[in-house]
């Protein structure tokens, strides 16, 4: 390790690293990602640990008898940073797709088809042998470095202890030591709740085995039983895959922080060609776009400052994350190329805030409530933020007509209205419905001044020198990944469980009179912000500057 740079030497970066840069996408979500205080909570929170009951219960709830509780894999990708959705605009994160509920039936035929064969007059085993196999080979696989250990669940031994109905748990107690002995202690408590009732079963419900509360197989016969074990123990084991895989990016994060912006560099030069002659015709159309939308001079071809200043304000919020392209497309720029689906989610919490704080402005006009002081206040009490989410859900929803649009939405600003002033009158609430109507058919000048105040909020959070970025640099501890209680310490939650640098953005929000959708726009700024940084960082002097003043030079401004 270099002691001036604390860098590891390439000859070390292990095999495991080198795959993660690999995956391009996880990469640009590190990078982007810059709030380390709650990456651990969220990861944790992503898979949340549930009781044994929880998944007996999910086992027998439906007709369909397909098991909910999320059977995940520790290949499958980590899941992005939390932006709250609103809508479906094609995020490739959405939570359970058709494919998902196919792939869950088929898996539930399995069983019972599992099920069925250990039960026939005949009984055959060998489909529920294969299921412990796969058991014990998802459990060894957790512990490769030790295969001195693997023995203890071998192979051979299932097929000769399960080979009969009453014996069919048998192999299973084994599994279900060994995963307790790997599993986070978050996750112990289920399966040694499992591990207590199988015990009991076995001994004969002798009250020495540790003792059971309530039935012993749930209301299920024992092959079922011991199915829905195996399950449940394949789950655990994913699980446990998973926290592994969740801990060890956890580990990697500083080394892809150090690394990550030239990794992305190389690879889009691999892809569109060296600096500054990279063939991205996407690109410099947006750059065409910025410089005759905007008020360029000539001063702006010698003054980096001021070019930096035009792309990253008006020319990224006003001219591509909120561009108006009155009816003609514009391509995305291949430098966003990856941002798509995070843009479409900022543009949909943006379209329901200013839609959604007009009409909450109308309601506290009708409820005599002092507008003025209502539309900064934060946070929101919580009737009131109880009537937001209904009123977001109302906004976001697919309906079959505008009339039921209409119908739901003025419910949603009426029972504000009425949480505000329970004692309205009936002429008041049919005026409200008036003026709530106009503002969702787009008739009310209010959303045009909304509108303004929000982008004025991004350009002033995106420019390079805005207060938030300033607040949001990682202390050089964490980017090596040496802590430092004082510096971790800054980046901790001021005030209930909100980061320093998310207040500034819900404070700015809050003094532009965006109260009632505050955090909301704090979430989707923090990942604008996050796009046109990590951008800038990585093609701003190298590619965009170069660009823009040969766009410039073409339009002939420049000799």
């Amino acid at each position: 390790m270099n002691k001036h740079t604390g860098e590891l030497p390439v000859s070390v970066i292990n095999e495991q690293q080198q795959r993660l840069l690999e995956n391009t996408e996880m990469v640009h979500k590190i990078l982007i990602r810059d709030d380390f205080s709650s990456v651990r909570e969220e990861l944790t929170s992503s898979l949340p640990p549930f009781t044994l009951s929880e998944f007996i219960t999910e086992w027998k709830a439906s007709d369909d008898r397909i098991v909910k509780i999320p059977i995940i894999h520790a290949h499958d990708h980590v899941q992005p940073p939390s932006i709250q959705q609103h809508e479906d605009d094609g995020d490739p994160f959405t939570a359970l797709m058709p494919v998902d509920l196919i792939s869950q039936t088929l898996k539930r035929a399995f069983f019972v088809f599992v099920q069925n064969s250990a039960s026939a007059d005949t009984p055959n085993f060998e489909p529920y042998v294969s299921m412990i196999h796969k058991l014990y080979g998802q459990i060894r696989s957790l512990i490769p470095s030790r295969p001195d250990l693997h023995p203890l669940l071998n192979d051979d031994d299932v097929k000769v202890s399960a080979c009969s109905a009453d014996e069919m748990l048998t192999p299973l107690v084994q599994a279900g030591e060994a995963l307790m002995l790997l599993e986070a202690p978050i996750r112990t408590e289920s399966t040694s709740e499992w591990l207590r009732c199988v015990k009991w079963l076995k001994s004969g419900k002798d009250e020495d085995a540790g003792g059971s509360n309530g039935d012993d197989t749930f209301g299920m016969e024992m092959v079922e039983f011991a199915i829905a074990s195996t399950v449940f123990l394949l789950i655990k084991a994913d699980i446990c895959c998973m926290d592994i895989a969740h801990e060890y990016l956890l580990n990697v994060v500083p080394y892809i922080k150090r690394v990550g912006n030239d990794y992305e560099r190389n690879r889009f030069q691999k892809k569109y060609g060296a600096y500054p002659n990279s063939s991205v015709p996407y690109t410099k159309e947006w750059l065409r776009i910025i410089y005759k939308k905007c008020e360029v001079d000539e001063s702006i071809s010698t003054t980096k400052g001021a070019v930096t200043t035009i792309i990253r304000t008006q020319g990224f919020v006003n001219h591509l994350l909120f561009y108006n392209s009155a009816g003609q497309a514009m391509l995305m720029p291949e430098i966003f190329e990856m941002d798509l689906a995070w843009m479409n989610q900022i543009r949909s919490i943006c379209r329901s805030a200013v839609i959604g704080s007009a009409l909450f402005l109308h309601a506290c006009n009708i409820a005599s409530t002092s507008s003025q002081s209502m539309a900064y206040v934060h946070p929101l009490p919580d009737s009131l933020r109880l009537c937001k989410d209904l009123l977001v859900t109302a906004l976001t929803k697919k309906y079959n007509s505008n009339q039921d649009l209409e119908d739901e939405v003025v419910s949603a600003v009426e029972n504000i209205a009425k949480t505000l002033c329970p004692s309205l009158i009936t002429d008041k609430l049919q005026f409200l419905r008036g003026c709530s109507i106009a503002t969702i058919r787009g008739e009310d000048q209010v959303l045009n001044v909304l509108d303004g105040r929000l982008r004025n909020f991004f350009l002033a959070m995106c420019a390079q020198d805005s207060p938030f970025l300033k607040s949001r640099q990682v202390p050089a501890e964490i980017k090596t990944g040496k802590q430092a209680s004082s510096q971790l310490h800054s980046l901790k939650s001021t005030s209930k469980g909100v980061s320093h640098h998310k207040q500034i953005l819900i404070d700015s929000a809050c003094q532009r009179g965006l109260s009632f959708f505050a955090e909301d726009l704090a979430v989707a700024c923090d990942m604008a912000a996050s796009m046109i940084d990590l951008a800038w960082n990585n093609y701003g002097e190298l590619l965009l500057i170069p660009l823009f003043r040969e766009v410039m030079r073409e339009e002939e401004w420049i000799d």
